[in-house]
């Protein structure tokens, strides 16, 4: 056994357990170690007060490590069924997990840019954050069931896309075995434009799968020179790939990215696929007592308004659950409850009879200017609102017969979609 004790420890010399019997504590308060470690026994680090600074880290058949907050800064390889448990991870260049039983992450992980994360299908778990600002790959072998989902992150996944590719996907995969790559028990920010299906449909292209990944060109999606078929807005993606061996059988790849996930299929069918709901974004985002309130306001009703104004509209499918990600509870109650209003106004035949009633909907309009914001992030100039252009019809006539028809008619001209 071996023991290093010392308030600031380093050394350089290579460390090797050969035995499973041998071990290496280090009781410090940080710790800074340029050279290698090679181990078949136990590694403890949990004792380090601050940060293990470990330039290379093998851990063989056996081996069992445990840390409390480690750095990676060169690269580290597991192998066969090493044990790896540590609060917190940071990679600085490259880390490799090829052990055969999940690996833990009780805290935080991050990825640091040009750095890389390379993992079998046992994965690893995530207690908090992941921040991936360099590159993910997945080896997936068809012999074995993969743990899903290989990546789970209770805390939110941060993403960084300009990275090219962001995704690696390697070896073949189990006929018809769906595969969740990442997931977040919260949701995945993918740090793209809300308001741009070019934008969400670029996150396809950053997936390389076997050395290849799909292309665009002129609004067209392809894969090996295949056309790529949307389906959902593009939650869910699908390609028939040529097969060299079986020309009658149809090999399809099919790529779903969402709001909290990343998966993917491969087999002679497309993957099984339900789009999430809006009740489904707002209970897993703002929770079910918030989907409980603003049904409490409304019901399907103000669920529909909700939607219409979020999915239906949005050229983006993952608008709504990036609104939700980036906007409080009370502002999504206070926009359920003015569109309630309004709706109730608009439906009022007492008060669509009144020509005068219009000014009176004209200042409920701008309790409602707010909801302008679940059209777009952006803001909009240049252009008067809507409730100003009815003021400007005061006392003017109209050859529409029902004063409804007219606030129909140039509701249509407002900042809604």
């Amino acid at each position: 056994a071996n023991d290093a004790s010392s308030n600031n420890a380093s050394n350089n010399a290579p460390i090797a357990l050969n035995n499973n019997d041998e071990s290496l504590m280090v009781t410090a308060n940080d710790f800074n170690f340029s050279g290698n470690i090679y181990a078949n026994g136990v590694v403890d680090f949990s004792k380090i007060k601050g940060s293990a600074n470990i330039k290379n880290l093998y851990l063989y058949n056996n081996a069992q490590f445990q840390a409390n907050n480690l750095i990676i800064s060169n690269q580290a390889v597991l192998e066969k069924n090493a044990s790896f448990v540590t609060n917190n991870l940071n990679i600085q260049r490259a880390f490799n997990n090829n052990a055969t039983q999940k690996i833990e992450v009780l805290q935080n992980l991050t990825i640091a840019s040009n750095a890389s994360l390379s993992t079998g299908i046992y994965g690893l778990g995530v207690g908090g954050v992941l921040n991936n600002l360099g590159t993910i790959s997945f080896n997936l072998e068809n012999s074995q069931t993969p743990v899903n989902p290989i990546i789970q992150a209770e805390g939110i996944i941060n993403l960084n896309t300009t990275q090219t590719p962001f995704i690696n996907v390697n070896n073949v995969m189990a006929n018809n075995t769906t595969y969740t790559l990442l997931k977040s028990s919260r949701y995945i920010d993918y740090n793209i434009n809300p308001n741009s299906l070019q934008s969400y449909l670029k996150l396809y292209t950053l997936i390389n799968i076997n050395g290849n990944h799909i292309e665009e060109k002129n609004g067209v999606l392809t894969y090996l020179g295949q056309r790529v078929l949307l389906q959902d807005k593009g939650l869910l993606l699908s390609v028939v790939l040529p097969d060299s061996n079986n020309a009658s059988q149809n090999n399809i790849l099919s790529l779903s990215v969402l709001h909290d996930q990343i998966k993917m299929s491969y087999g002679n069918k497309i993957m099984d696929f339900t789009p999430p709901t809006l009740q489904d974004y707002i209970a897993g985002i703002q929770g079910q007592s918030a989907l409980n309130q603003i049904e409490a306001i409304g019901g399907n009703n103000a669920i529909k308004w909700l939607s219409t104004l979020m999915m239906d509209t949005k050229e983006n499918p993952l608008f709504a659950p990036i609104y939700l990600e980036n906007h409080s509870l009370n502002e999504i109650l206070d926009a359920t409850k003015d569109l309630q209003n309004t709706a109730s106004l608009i439906s009022n035949p007492n008060f669509r009879d009144n020509a005068t009633n219009l000014l009176e909907l004209a200042s409920y309009t701008q309790q409602t200017s707010r909801l302008t914001k679940l059209s777009d992030f952006r803001t909009r100039e240049g252009e008067s609102n809507f409730s100003e252009r009815l003021l400007e019809l005061k006392n003017k006539r109209f050859s529409d017969p029902n004063p409804g028809e007219v606030f129909v008619k140039y509701s249509q001209l407002s900042k809604h979609p």
